[in-house]
């Protein structure tokens, strides 16, 4: 049975490129081949700008920020376009509380750094590790 496949979504930190690495100019030719026949998405935890200046600038929408911001590509401008960026509050004190639990749970203090990353999105990242 032929299958009708018209949109590839694509992770980028650790599957295109490395983390916060430029896409490279093999996969870049990849991406333009299939551009040709398919849709492209690229999805990944930065913000669709960042994802976007990473990628040189390759014409794709993007979801980002934990799927908290969406951008499209204008192709007439030759630039990214959000179109959805979302905020949520957060109450950080409680969730220090929350973050401090886990790391006494699982004895996780050998960190460097914030114990909580915060984003302006509202999305927060724990770094078992550290953040610096």
């Amino acid at each position: 049975m032929a299958q009708d496949i018209r949109l590839i979504a694509f992770d980028l930190d650790g599957t295109l490129t490395q983390h916060k690495s430029p896409l490279d100019a093999e996969h870049r030719a990849v991406l333009e081949e299939l551009s040709k026949k398919y849709k492209l998405l690229m999805v990944g935890a930065g913000t669709c700008p960042r994802i976007f200046k990473q990628m040189g600038n390759f014409p794709i929408d993007i979801i980002g920020n934990y799927g908290m911001q969406y951008a499209e590509y204008d192709a007439e401008a030759g630039d990214l376009v959000v179109k959805r960026q979302e905020q949520v509050s957060v109450d950080r004190d409680e969730m220090i509380r929350r973050a401090t639990v886990i790391r006494e749970k699982y004895n996780l203090w050998d960190f460097a750094g914030d114990t909580m990353e915060f984003h302006p999105s509202g999305m927060l990242t724990f770094p078992v590790i550290g953040t610096k």
